[in-house]
């Protein structure tokens, strides 16, 4: 896939996968401590946006935009895509940071709430009764 860029902590067995972006990845002592559930979702979330909040954004996309040769950038990480995920983090911070819309590859019909991706909630004229 043209623009995969990595933003994961380890290695990736995606043999397509030529970029990696580590600055982006949780660092190794937020997950550790969110894998062995010594930190929540939320102390996680606060965790990684001040990680993040030490990077430039725009730099950020300067730089990931010449990793990728100029392709757009696809950020891939271990994550399953409906799993709790840095990933969305990362894209919620560069939208509020550069007034920028991300969208899920290949998921136009979901969007990111505080690290999940959900299946938007089309408004219906027709409401089932209890």
């Amino acid at each position: 896939m043209e623009g995969a860029v990595s933003i994961a902590l380890f290695a990736s067995n995606f043999s397509d996968l030529k970029f990696e972006y580590k600055a982006l990845a949780p660092n190794w002592k937020i997950l550790d401590k969110f894998k062995r559930k010594v930190i929540s979702e939320e102390k996680f979330i606060l965790a990684y946006k001040d990680q993040l909040n030490e990077l430039n954004a725009t730099s950020v996309v300067e730089h990931l935009s010449f990793l990728t040769g100029g392709e757009e950038p696809v950020l891939m990480c271990h994550c399953p895509k409906t799993k709790f995920c840095h990933r969305h983090l990362l894209a919620d911070w560069l939208e509020n940071k550069l007034g920028i819309h991300i969208q899920e590859f290949g998921s136009s019909d979901h969007i990111r709430k505080d690290g999940y991706l959900i299946k938007k909630e089309e408004p219906s004229l027709f409401k089932k009764e209890d």
